[in-house]
């Protein structure tokens, strides 16, 4: 191999005109022990070239226009948002969008509450309210301990708004489950709904419908039954009860018998519903007097 490559060396390829060299450095070889044995070798040349492909993209790059950014582009591009009084995060009520939350602060807090009735019935009757309290012209509940006071939230769209922000925003929701959700609100908002409004919100949420795990049986799917081929074929048997007031012979519960081609109806008023019951019902006033149905359709009830 050495013999054939000194007998036919590689020839020195022709410079290309659209290449040309940038930057030039004297670079240093790594291994020293070669230097060290040979001060008479010429250090190596390391260059960089510009490839046609690189040259055109940089010419791209110098003739493309510059955007620049007015006042009012950069507020349309940086979404409209936290104004928050102290370190507390309000939300104001948005007619425009429904699923867009626009911060507000105390002084609207304090007029969205001269608009709620109840509110202003509390504010009247103020010193017979011993968990409510005024502060600054907005209405404050007084909570169980470690809960802070925090201010009521009236009725309307603002509600609404308190739990998007604490359970859909990445910022302060996150989309948590049940518990931490409430606590979240609870420290700083109040309404008399506000346990059964967020198991709502929460329920309806689409990504935790999609992505949370369900740790309950999933609901059985129905099976469509096959209509009969002829009456006393099949039949359905069930409870109905317990009723009130209770009959005068202490009967609480009905048991009925359906023929479901026919819709034929045995019924009977019994006292309780035990499997003892339900079989002497199906032999003393269904066997006996109609003869014996090729099926029984129950629910699987522990009397049958």
């Amino acid at each position: 191999m050495a013999d054939y490559l000194s007998r036919s060396p590689v020839e020195v390829a022709e410079e290309d005109i659209e290449e040309r060299t940038q930057y030039e450095s004297t670079a240093t070889q790594t291994d020293l022990s070669l230097l060290s044995l040979n001060n008479n070798l010429t250090p190596l040349k390391m260059t960089t070239a510009t490839t046609r492909a690189q040259a055109k993209l940089q010419q791209q790059a110098m003739t493309t226009p510059s955007i620049k950014l007015t006042d009012g582009k950069i507020n349309e591009l940086i979404p409209q948002g936290k104004v928050a009084t102290g370190e507390e995060l309000i939300i104001k009520p948005s007619d425009e969008n429904s699923n867009k939350i626009i911060p507000f602060d105390m002084d609207d807090l304090r007029k969205f509450q001269e608009e709620d009735k109840t509110i202003q019935e509390i504010k009247k009757n103020i010193k017979n309210k011993k968990h409510y309290f005024i502060e600054d012209g907005i209405l404050f509940k007084k909570q169980q301990l470690p809960l802070p006071p925090v201010p009521y939230a009236p009725a309307g769209r603002i509600r609404a708004d308190i739990l998007k922000i604490y359970h859909d925003t990445p910022a302060n929701g996150a989309h948590f489950g049940r518990d931490k959700t409430t606590r979240k609100i609870q420290e700083r908002y109040y309404w008399p709904t506000i346990i059964a409004d967020i198991r709502n919100h929460l329920n309806s949420c689409l990504p935790c419908a999609q992505n949370n795990y369900r740790r309950q049986k999933l609901p059985g799917k129905l099976k469509p039954i096959p209509p009969p081929k002829g009456i006393w074929k099949l039949l359905s048997m069930d409870f109905h009860g317990p009723i009130t007031p209770t009959s005068k012979k202490g009967n609480r519960y009905i048991i009925s018998l359906t023929d479901v081609l026919s819709k034929f109806v045995i019924t009977k008023a019994v006292q309780d519903c035990s499997a003892t019951t339900a079989v002497k019902f199906l032999i003393n006033d269904v066997i006996l007097k109609y003869g014996t149905p090729t099926c029984i359709l129950t629910d699987n009830g522990t009397h049958f």
